[in-house]
């Protein structure tokens, strides 16, 4: 298998693990070392550096939404990091203080960068 399908497989892999909320299925595609950025308008919101913390953050993730959905828009397999663009769709868990109510759907689009290591994911950063 040639380090382009492997990756796209890997990501394929862990996107399908986070649609359906299975952290286990997440953490078997990353690298002991993981390293997770979440960035919004430029600023860092969210961070986990190895398994553990990641796991943490995962399952804190896992109360935001009633379901959620990343559908890939387009790959770029080729670049390091390897650029996945991505549509978000969720149903809110909870009501947000003057904003959004339980049940309310959010969207947005964004892109996620995957760097490797191993024959894993080693590196991880969400931009929106």
């Amino acid at each position: 298998m040639d380090d382009e399908k492997h990756k796209q497989i890997l990501i394929e892999k862990y996107l399908s693990a986070y649609n359906s909320f299975d952290i286990d299925r997440m953490l078997a595609t990353l690298h002991d070392e993981i390293e997770f950025r979440n960035v919004s308008g430029g600023v860092i919101n969210a961070h986990a550096s190895g398994k553990e913390q990641f796991r943490r953050l995962a399952e804190h993730g896992k109360t935001l939404f009633l379901s959620r959905q990343l559908t890939v828009r387009g790959y770029d397999l080729e670049a390091e990091p390897a650029t996945v663009n991505i549509h978000f769709r969720g149903s809110l868990a909870f009501d947000i203080p003057e904003g959004a109510s339980k049940g309310e759907t959010m969207e947005m689009e964004g892109r996620s960068e995957f760097s490797f290591q191993d024959g894993l994911i080693r590196k991880i950063v969400d931009i929106s």
